[in-house]
């Protein structure tokens, strides 16, 4: 019986370090690249569709991309799923209106329940091998005659890594 007991103990000992170890220790990197790469390309792609002009875009430490229609200023940002950057750019916009594209919807405050449960989510999936999709959280800080809940979020609402 006490064997019995110890066999089934090694074995959930043992499943829960074949899912969560290599969990760990993947390297996300090339994946985080290629996902803010598409994620660029595609606001770049919906701003320019929506005629707006841009006037800068790049991927550096993060996405961002600054565009202009007529008297409409836009500066979209890529934003940790966690939030840990919404207070410095917020600080950054202090005379902007400030929201949050995720899943297709603007928000008024950063969803970071939700994010963060669909981040965790979408890597378990990545080191799975099942779905390489990633829904990212973008702010948008506008100035001027901006009609933002008009702008077809949904383009920005999945990003693939196509990686797989």
């Amino acid at each position: 019986m006490n064997s019995l007991r110890v066999l089934s103990l090694l074995t959930v000992v043992g499943l829960a370090l074949i899912v969560t170890v290599p969990l760990k220790v993947a390297d996300f990197a090339a994946v985080e690249q290629s996902l803010s790469r598409h994620l660029q390309e595609a606001i770049v792609a919906m701003l320019t569709n929506e005629g707006f002009d841009i006037k800068s875009a790049n991927v550096v430490g993060s996405v961002f991309v600054d565009a202009q229609h007529n008297d409409c200023h836009l500066q979209l940002r890529k934003v940790p799923a966690q939030g840990y950057t919404v207070d410095a750019i917020k600080a950054a916009s202090k005379e902007a209106r400030l929201a949050f594209a995720y899943h297709g919807v603007l928000w008024e405050s950063h969803p970071t329940l939700r994010a963060t449960i669909s981040d965790i989510w979408s890597r378990f999936k990545w080191h799975l091998k099942i779905d390489d999709s990633w829904l990212p959280v973008v702010s948008v800080a506008s100035k001027g005659a901006c009609p933002i809940d008009a702008l077809p979020w949904q383009r920005i609402a999945e990003i693939r890594t196509n990686n797989f």
